[in-house]
């Protein structure tokens, strides 16, 4: 099988703790790009959102982040650059193992804000 998925119900342990994550990834060509996205991309994810918090609050977060504390905007192209830099640098990694094969996927993924109430 060619597809993989990731369930991840806290990004981290620290900001993120209150934030999932979920994606589906189709490696058309081998499952070897669809479960390297599944094992990775998160992690590229939170590493960018990070940078965007560092930049908003000056280096002082808040130690959980809601979205409502962050411009939508700024927010969107952070997640974008995430899949963007992720995927530059898989295919980087492949064109240095140079196995022959394209490495295609397709996915979609979601991040859910737990919202608490009282």
């Amino acid at each position: 099988m060619e597809d993989a998925h990731a369930t991840i119900l806290k990004l981290d342990d620290n900001r993120w703790s209150n934030w999932s994550y979920f994606g589906v990834f189709d490696g058309h060509a081998g499952y070897r790009t669809a479960f390297r996205a599944a094992e990775k991309l998160h992690l590229r994810l939170v590493s960018c959102l990070n940078t965007l918090v560092q930049e908003h609050f000056n280096g002082k977060s808040p130690s959980n982040i809601t979205s409502s504390q962050l411009d939508f905007h700024k927010l969107e192209m952070t997640i974008k650059d995430a899949y963007f830099k992720f995927d530059n640098e898989w295919r980087e990694e492949n064109r240095n193992n140079n196995t022959g094969r394209r490495k295609n996927k397709t996915s979609k993924f979601f991040i859910i804000q737990k919202i608490f109430r009282i």
